[in-house]
């Protein structure tokens, strides 16, 4: 500021104060924009980074979900891998068909397959998925929705001991689980995506090798 001062005429009523007025102010809305800006980005990777922690330790519970029910599924398929629609519908009339004639025996191994799938985490963890892109924080939402509702329909199973009620009590359950599963691995994608780490097979399971 000397130099302006220094610059100004003696007459100080010849001093265009409203031009240093402007200038003052200019440069103070530049210096609120900068700092807007820099703290802006800062949020920002704050975020990026969050995201990616949580992804990390999401991954670890989806995957988990993953192989529980593929492995569910591929006991269901007589461990095919990927079998089409059409023959795992098969695999399901023919495997439900002959569960539904005991259903204490039904009722248990639903009961097992459940007790395998570990949603507190998830769930806590779950909490937190706002710091995620929509589309990760929709799908995950959509896989807990899912996960829910296929507890709720494995405790159906074997309510009424009807062999036909119990047969179709084990489709609505496994159909759930065949959506859920598909959900997962959509999941997975996009949690691997946002972490940044690489993804390797998480589907296969011991038995769909052979």
């Amino acid at each position: 500021m000397k130099w302006i001062v220094q610059a100004a005429p003696q007459d100080a009523s010849n001093f265009n104060w409203d031009a240093l007025a402007a200038i003052g102010t200019t440069f103070a809305a530049v210096t609120a924009l900068v700092i807007w800006i820099v703290d802006m980005r800062r949020r920002r990777r704050d975020r990026t980074s969050a995201a990616k922690l949580l992804a990390v330790r999401l991954i670890s519970d989806v995957e988990q979900l993953s192989r529980v029910f593929a492995s569910s599924l591929s006991e269901m398929n007589g461990g095919h891998r990927s079998p089409t629609a059409e023959d795992q519908m098969d695999f399901m009339q023919g495997y439900t068909k002959s569960l539904s004639l005991n259903y204490v025996a039904a009722r248990s191994l639903v009961q097992a397959q459940m007790d395998a799938v570990d949603l507190e985490r998830f769930e806590r963890l779950a909490d937190q998925v706002g710091i995620m892109p929509a589309r990760v924080s929709d799908s995950l939402a959509e896989l807990l929705r899912r996960s829910i509702s296929l507890q709720n329909a494995a405790k159906r199973v074997g309510s009424d001991p009807t062999p036909a009620r119990v047969e179709g009590g084990l489709v609505s359950y496994f159909c759930e689980m065949v959506q859920t599963h598909e959900c997962t691995k959509q999941c997975l994608l996009m949690l691997y995506s946002v972490s940044g780490l690489l993804q390797t097979d998480v589907h296969e399971t011991p038995a769909a090798r052979h």
